[in-house]
């Protein structure tokens, strides 16, 4: 377990310097039957534009703005905080989930001209999750209803809110009337990944006896707010946007089927030959059949 563990952390640092552009959120879920485990590794991209008039106070407040935070932290104790609150969420939406361990990499720029602040917010969550499998005499199933979780409200990590966008908004006056607004978007949101699993395109790879499931969901726009003021006589309008964009791949070992919320697991793929046998069965039902409709009609 602590050999996966690393390796994970290892492939979470190289993913901080390898993902793309913002709000392009992903939910990689790769199954591991054999040791009743599943390794998911959460990426929540999510992207704040506010656009102001140039000449403003507001462009004169922020014009030349520059601001980065980065971190990284493990948890492996049940009963650490972080593992403790996210295990809370996931639980909400299957109670047998459990998180054995927890990498969190956070990064966040935050940049603004005179009439454009983006901020741009990175969350990478490695997870290890036991309690999901349940196996027969002939296959295994995992429940995954737990991915289309959404977590609410603050996520702070090292003094740092990973989940919403409000506490980098305190130096703008003007939003603190719709603070709550911007707090109740959660960037922390794949529950847009509710679509039943059998509804996923479905893959499987015979040379490698792996199948892999995968969902797209189009752009969301989380929030989409738009200000009107006057200053010294000048109107002016400001416009804010938070958006996201999330998908998911869950690759699992074997030949897997779907049904709603669950997967099913055999070792490996129905054998050809067993495949040929059904196709001839199909093939010779459909003959007989033709053929019998010929013979009343002939005798008609």
């Amino acid at each position: 377990m602590k050999k996966l563990i690393v390796i994970s952390m290892v492939l979470v640092l190289m993913a901080l310097l390898m993902f793309p552009a913002a709000y392009g959120s992903t939910l990689k879920i790769t199954l591991i039957p054999d040791k009743k485990l599943a390794n998911v590794n959460l990426n929540s991209e999510s992207e704040l534009l506010f656009t102001y008039p140039n000449g403003s106070f507001v462009s004169k407040l922020l014009n030349g703005t520059s601001t980065n935070i980065s971190f990284s932290e493990t948890f492996n104790h049940p009963s650490d905080q972080a593992i403790a609150f996210m295990e809370g969420y996931l639980k909400s939406r299957y109670h047998n989930v459990t998180v054995d361990n927890m990498t969190v990499v956070f990064n966040l720029t935050e940049k603004a001209n005179n009439t454009v602040l983006k901020i741009t917010k990175n969350v990478y969550i490695d997870l290890w999750l036991t309690g999901i499998f349940n196996k027969t005499k002939s296959e295994t199933k995992a429940n995954l209803s737990w991915r289309a979780f959404e977590i609410r409200g603050n996520f702070e990590i090292d003094g740092h809110d990973i989940n919403n966008f409000g506490s980098y908004l305190g130096s703008i006056e003007m939003f603190s009337n719709f603070m709550d607004r911007i707090n109740n978007k959660s960037t922390i949101n794949f529950t847009a990944l509710s679509t039943p699993l059998d509804k996923w395109n479905r893959t499987y790879d015979a040379s490698t006896n792996t199948t892999t499931f995968y969902y797209n969901s189009s752009m969301n726009v989380l929030l989409s707010m738009s200000i009107n003021g006057t200053e010294n006589n000048n109107y002016y309008n400001y416009t804010l946007k938070i958006l996201y964009d999330p998908s998911s791949t869950i690759t699992v070992p074997g030949y897997a089927t779907a049904t709603n919320n669950s997967i099913e697991i055999m070792p490996t793929a129905p054998s050809t030959t067993n495949m040929l046998l059904i196709g001839v069965v199909a093939v010779v039902a459909v003959v007989v059949v033709v053929g019998g409709i010929a013979l009343v009609l002939r005798k008609k």
